[in-house]
């Protein structure tokens, strides 16, 4: 015999209810668990890309120092050719200027 509830609900309808929200708790943790999933896929992702900029930041530097290195070496170099080039035609008299420039 089905008990009857003030609702008008017999057993048999709570029981499905009961169901039901079981159901729905359990979908709700399934959920959860969805997302506490991608949250970690998330942060997993972060810090990858983090540690891939950090890595391409220091590459960045140490290219441009090296940039900076090779350009006072070129600057050096063509002081010196431009000083060698001097020393050679000031020992010419065909290469110096007259005496009225």
């Amino acid at each position: 015999m089905n008990k009857a509830y003030p609702d008008g609900l017999d057993d048999h309808d709570h029981g499905a209810a009961r169901t039901t929200s079981e159901q729905s708790g359990t979908d709700l943790d399934d959920r959860l668990q969805q997302l506490e999933t991608a949250l970690a896929d998330l942060q997993s992702r972060f810090l990858f890309q983090e540690d891939t900029l950090l890595q391409l930041d220091d590459a960045l530097v140490a290219q441009q120092n090296t940039i900076d290195r090779l350009e006072k070496m070129l600057t050096d170099f063509a002081d010196k050719v431009d000083q060698q080039l001097h020393d050679r035609q000031g020992g010419s008299p065909e290469h110096e200027k007259p005496p009225h420039y």
